[in-house]
């Protein structure tokens, strides 16, 4: 990937947020951060009016959002989302795929991890740290799921705590 490229970093922690902005910048100098900040709502906004290439997102913004309406503010526009969290369980992950993230980072990962997670989830590519990979496929093999891509996607917004006239 070498063309430029519209990136959202939505962080709402400062000194992280530069840091990661620091780290996607050396690997990615023709990168033009379109947002950066901790404004879901706004973030949404300015990804309306933009072509957005990666939205590179935390789940908690201190904000009162729950992860599912951070996610899908940016996945219902089409644009993949790359979530970078403190919460690395089996829970965290499923539910961020569900609401049709492209990738996940645990926050306690390397530098060069975020730097690879950029470079395939921009691409349209799914990315999961083999360490989380490990873990999910040892729960999943203990988790039964009959429900359909689009019904899970729903109960996990109700479950959130969307009203149901919202997921609907």
């Amino acid at each position: 990937m070498k063309e430029q490229f519209n990136l959202i970093l939505l962080e709402d922690h400062p000194l992280y947020r530069e840091g990661l902005k620091s780290q996607i910048r050396s690997q990615f100098p023709f990168v033009t951060f379109i947002y950066e900040g901790a404004n879901v709502t706004e973030a949404r906004r300015v990804a309306e009016k933009s072509e957005i290439n990666i939205a590179v997102i935390d789940l908690h913004l201190g904000d009162g959002k729950s992860p599912a309406e951070v996610v899908s503010a940016f996945s219902s526009l089409d644009i993949p989302v790359l979530v970078i969290s403190a919460l690395n369980n089996f829970e965290s992950v499923q539910n961020a795929f569900a609401m049709g993230a492209k990738g996940f980072v645990s926050k306690d990962s390397p530098v060069t991890e975020i730097q690879k997670a950029v470079k395939v989830v921009a691409k349209g590519d799914e990315w999961i740290s083999s360490v989380l990979g490990q873990a999910l496929n040892q729960n999943k093999s203990k988790a039964k799921d009959d429900l359909s891509p689009q019904e899970r996607k729903a109960l996990v917004l109700y479950a959130s705590g969307l009203k149901l006239i919202a997921v609907a």
